[in-house]
């Protein structure tokens, strides 16, 4: 991530993988710095591998240190607002899982409202269809 804050790129998607024992090595000024560096689009995925039944907990407080104080936690997705998606990859060690959408405070979770889809009249269809003709 400093790397990428350092050319001053605008990424849409960044997926990163990376070990439970290195959830709480990650700086988390540094997280949140290239995260609102991206653009209002952008996608961080972090995927946890190698975690357990017995490393589970201290990898789930290590995430909840990195994003509780920055970010919202959403269960769902939200395809209208930029957001952290972290999970745990399913292993056969772990019985748990985890798989959070983490979304900035900042945004106090404004969503984009949704626009209906407009009704149209038939009279426009048999307009264009007399066009063609």
């Amino acid at each position: 991530m400093k790397a990428y804050l350092e050319v001053e790129t605008d990424l849409r998607t960044l997926h990163v993988v990376i070990d439970a024992s290195d959830v709480a090595a990650i700086n988390k000024d540094l997280l949140l710095k290239f995260f609102k560096a991206q653009g209002n689009e952008f996608v961080l995925m972090i995927t946890i591998e190698k975690v357990t039944d017995k490393n589970f907990k201290s990898t789930k407080n290590s995430i909840n240190l990195l994003f509780d104080a920055d970010f919202h936690c959403r269960t769902k997705f939200n395809a209208f607002t930029k957001f952290v998606l972290v999970r745990t990859s399913y292993a056969n060690e772990c019985k748990q899982n985890f798989e959070c959408y983490y979304v900035p405070r900042e945004n106090d979770w404004k969503e984009t409202s949704r626009a209906e889809t407009p009704t149209i009249p038939s009279e426009f269809f048999n307009s264009m269809a007399n066009l063609a003709l």
